[in-house]
């Protein structure tokens, strides 16, 4: 059958939760009668570039869509092969992930080989900036951006980036949507005691992978502050190291933080993932800068109060602070808001109330008709 929409981006056996959502979106479209396939990458990142320990993961595809690997970022050759693949095929909607500049040469010069007025190409874009700047980007992003016909985005505040670059075409933004493929949440001491953690202590979330915008240098300067150290707060790190880890052990070691840091420093499985979840009190996103993050979404689904800073798309993410306690990145700020979340009795039971009104609007439903909207506002602009 021919695909009326092709989504290029990361998906099976790429790992993440970029190719996770990718999946979970073609899938919503298969099941609303839009035939749709994902061409995911036969190279994304040169492992050399790669800063993980592997790009891959073993375990089968979370769901049964179509998948070809296809797209090839080092080979501009491919480009062309795959943008006239995509002019013959005519589909009536191509989506480009993007989330980085060193995509927009092979997205750019595709899109416009495979321009056709029976075709629709949209950016459905994570950052309009990358976290770690370098020379060139704006010029890189811009050839993208041109080549699109619309964009959607997972936060305001990227939309608003998009405005700000002077972009014309309609963008429109939907709120991330629950990552809801993981297993069911456990008892809390039951995940504890599986994860070799004390189970009478508070314990505080840093999930996800580990780099500097992340902050969490910051989080283990809260975790020393006096109102934190004599609460006896643990911090469960759960996730592989970008950075330098050495760098983390000494802070950890100079603020005596042994006791209280288990660090689980490897890409955590999805058949593990409600195991951290289930063993934390709150979770904590101390993000020196972010657009929106999937961590959120996966608290939701197992129902976690979160902390989260006031930087980017966050605050929006915890309904400017009715399904979550925001802070600004810094010690003091986040120190002042985990004691006062294991010392009010009443906060918890109130953020879980925000939790059960807010999550609705994380549907995969509401993405899908945000995205058809879009896609009907190019048709007929």
């Amino acid at each position: 059958m021919t695909p009326h929409v092709i989504l290029l981006g990361p998906a099976h056996p790429y790992r993440g939760g970029i190719a996770y959502l990718n999946e979970r979106l073609a899938h919503e479209l298969n099941q609303i009668g839009l035939p749709t396939q994902i061409w995911t990458f036969r190279l994304l990142y040169p492992q050399w570039l790669f800063p993980g320990k592997t790009q891959f993961r073993e375990d089968p595809p979370f769901f049964p869509v179509e998948i070809h690997r296809r797209l090839h970022t080092m080979f501009p050759w491919n480009w062309v092969r795959v943008g006239w693949a995509l002019r013959r095929l005519r589909p009536r909607l191509v989506i480009y992930r993007y989330w980085l500049p060193h995509l927009a040469p092979l997205y750019g010069t595709i899109a416009r080989i495979a321009n056709h007025h029976t075709t629709r190409h949209i950016g459905f874009v994570d950052n309009a900036d990358p976290h770690e700047p370098f020379p060139g980007q704006r010029l890189l992003s811009h050839y993208f951006f041109s080549a699109m016909d619309g964009f959607i985005t997972l936060s305001r505040t990227i939309a608003d980036q998009l405005h700000a670059r002077g972009i014309r075409q309609p963008i429109v933004w939907s709120p991330h949507p629950l990552y809801d493929h993981y297993p069911p949440p456990i008892a809390k001491n039951d995940a504890r005691r599986q994860l070799n953690l004390p189970t009478d202590v508070p314990l505080i979330l840093f999930f996800g992978l580990v780099r500097r915008y992340k902050g969490l240098d910051l989080l283990l300067h809260a975790l020393a502050h006096p109102s934190v150290r004599t609460r006896n707060v643990h911090l469960l790190v759960a996730g592989e190291f970008y950075d330098d880890p050495n760098q983390y052990h000494e802070l950890i070691r100079t603020l005596h933080l042994n006791e209280v840091v288990h660090i689980h420093d490897w890409f955590i499985p999805d058949h593990q993932v409600h195991l951290y979840f289930s063993a934390c009190d709150l979770v904590v996103l101390p993000y020196r800068e972010a657009s929106q993050s999937g961590v959120t979404q996966v608290a939701y689904f197992y129902q976690k109060p979160m902390l989260v800073t006031r930087v980017g798309g966050l605050p929006e993410q915890v309904a400017g602070g009715t399904a979550g306690l925001i802070a600004n990145p810094t010690p003091e700020d986040l120190a002042h808001a985990i004691h006062r979340f294991f010392t009010d009795p009443h906060l918890s039971h109130q953020i879980q109330k925000g939790i059960q009104r807010i999550r609705t609007r994380f549907s995969w439903q509401h993405f899908v008709c945000a995205l058809l909207h879009l896609y009907q506002r190019t048709m007929h602009p």
